[in-house]
């Protein structure tokens, strides 16, 4: 039998914890934990938390946004942004001075790039 990727593996873990009652979860845990252990993938555990994670929030309806810009914004500016991505947002930022100005944001399965640095690359491919 071939292994599940470990999105996969936390789709099921997710499929079994969600009705679980609070006193069964535990046992619910061990025993895909031995699963797991048999399947021989035991060591993908973190991978397939991470995953089990981002998909929970997902089904919760909550988006995950991850701003980078070229130095430190505002919190009134983080909440401005977050707001376009729905009430439910969990925002992470980041630094990157490389981008020289402008914003990076990622979401789970789109980037949207107003960097200088790709305008200037754009600009430049453009001009050759």
């Amino acid at each position: 039998m071939s292994k599940l990727l470990p999105a996969q593996y936390a789709k099921i873990l997710f499929n079994l914890t969600k009705d679980a009652k609070k006193d069964d979860l535990e046992d619910v845990i061990k025993n895909f934990f031995s699963f797991l252990k048999k399947e021989h993938v035991l060591k993908k555990a973190d991978y397939i938390i991470k995953e089990f994670i981002k998909f929970s929030k997902k089904q919760e309806g909550i988006q995950e946004i991850e701003i980078i810009s070229s130095a430190k914004i505002s919190n009134e500016k983080i909440k401005e942004i977050s707001k376009l991505f729905g009430e439910k947002t969990e925002v992470k930022t980041e630094i990157e001075p490389d981008i020289i100005g402008g914003l990076i944001i990622e979401t789970d399965d789109t980037i949207l790039d107003a960097s200088v640095k790709t305008q200037l690359n754009k600009l430049k491919q453009h001009l050759l």
